[in-house]
């Protein structure tokens, strides 16, 4: 129920998760999963769709039992359009114009820390390696010479040299995975149908609330965090899904 929008053409939201993974794996062997993204997509009769980039569900409540019937809402007129169709329309929609960005905002961060963590982690062990390359040189000539180090020989500096060299090659495997940056397909955790406070009202023959007077909230003044790392949503929201 949106008791700040005094219209009568109802509205679906659905609300959806997406995800970005890069080409490196989990332990159990999945790929890793670096960006978490809920979604808003809203849509109405005309069948736009659009991306709302606020917790529109902070505007609204469930309807209370007294005020109407489910049933009776979703047979009236204004919610003929409302169909199991629209899920995929919205899925279809955040696959066009929100997933690209979203890719995009990551790929980008994303690929501007891992080419700072290349060129650190090639600097330190590349002067490591030519460290280690150098002494075990020095110490095969002083083994060469009769003049043996009983703490470290030639062998053991060329075994140091060689696992930094491997360590580096398997640095940067690891980098190029981790900039391999791809989207998963959006997936549609649920939804429910936005009835404005004038449908109600005149549904029911009650009058407008107060806070609808002013006309429809724009809702911008409740902002959520866009990347989380567990459901933005209220319990009543999770709980439901539309009956479309």
């Amino acid at each position: 129920m949106d008791e700040r929008d005094p219209g009568t053409a109802p509205r679906v939201l659905f609300y959806l998760e997406h995800a970005l993974q890069d080409a490196s794996t989990t332990r159990s062997g999945e790929r890793r999963t670096i960006s978490q993204q809920l979604l808003y997509v809203e849509m109405d009769a005309a069948g736009q769709a659009s991306h709302l980039h606020y917790a529109p569900y902070l505007d609204y409540r469930p309807l209370r039992p007294n005020e109407l019937d489910i049933d009776n809402l979703l047979s009236h007129p204004a919610c003929a359009w409302i169909t199991r169709a629209l899920e995929q329309q919205a899925v279809t929609h955040a696959i066009a114009q929100v997933v690209p960005q979203h890719l995009q905002e990551v790929r980008g961060r994303r690929l501007g820390w891992i080419e700072k963590a290349r060129a650190a982690v090639k600097d330190r062990l590349t002067k490591e390696i030519g460290y280690w390359d150098h002494r075990a040189e020095e110490l095969k000539l002083q083994e060469q010479a009769g003049r043996t180090n009983a703490r470290l020989n030639s062998q053991e500096a060329r075994r140091r040299a060689d696992e930094l060299q491997a360590r580096l090659q398997k640095r940067m495997e690891q980098l190029d995975l981790e900039a391999q940056v791809s989207a998963l397909p959006p997936v549609a955790l649920g939804g429910l149908v936005v009835v404005p406070a004038g449908l109600l009202a005149q549904m029911t023959g009650h009058r407008l609330p107060e806070s609808s007077q002013t006309g429809r909230h724009t809702g911008r003044g409740c902002p959520c965090p866009r990347h989380y790392h567990g459901r933005g949503a209220p319990a009543w929201l999770r709980a439901y899904r539309p009956r479309v």
